[in-house]
């Protein structure tokens, strides 16, 4: 519904606002994410294998040392969120964990890893929790969560060989908040 409203106010041909107006216009240089994803090709084409893991990558594999070890489960309870929304959270973590552990052995795709969760947390930290902490409504999380993260990064990704869906991107939120990386509270 929400978005409905997003999509309508788009089409009206201006601005709409009741006080301040804020514009905030996204540029992305993708080269970068690309030439990775080449890169990526190449390693598995040929099986080039890399036998270590980045650091960048260890330290979002690892449990933030200064949290509290609660567990996604019981993080996204506490937010109140309903437990449909817990079980496809759950299963969308398990599923990016998978998907990274796959590809750890290429060096190039743990650099694409590093750099979408790099992206997403703090595309998250920036405009979307604060409006949780001013416990915002659900459905406006939501629409923050579309707008700021879900497709600036599906629009990242244009083109990818790694098969990204928007439910991959929210495998990268809720493998983030599992880790305490990323908080709903």
């Amino acid at each position: 519904m929400a978005e409905a409203s997003i999509s309508h106010i788009n089409t009206q041909g201006g601005d709409f606002a009741g006080r301040d107006l804020t514009k905030i216009q996204f540029s992305f240089s993708s080269g970068n994410l690309k030439d990775l994803f080449q890169r990526f090709e190449e390693e598995r084409k040929n099986n080039i294998h890399f036998n270590e893991i980045l650091e960048d990558l260890e330290m979002f594999q690892r449990q933030k040392s200064n949290e509290k070890v609660i567990g996604l489960e019981a993080k996204l309870r506490a937010a109140g969120k309903p437990e449909e929304l817990i079980e496809y959270a759950f299963e969308l973590k398990e599923r990016y964990a998978k998907n990274l552990t796959k590809y750890q052995l290429f060096e190039s795709a743990q650099r694409i890893n590093i750099y979408l969760l790099g992206f997403a947390r703090t595309q998250f930290m920036t405009y979307v929790y604060p409006d949780i902490k001013k416990k915002s409504s659900d459905d406006k999380i939501n629409v923050l969560m579309q707008i700021y993260v879900i497709k600036p990064m599906m629009d990242l990704l244009k083109g990818d060989t790694y098969g990204f869906t928007p439910e991959d991107i929210h495998g990268i939120i809720y493998f983030l908040t599992g880790n305490c990386y990323i908080k709903w509270e």
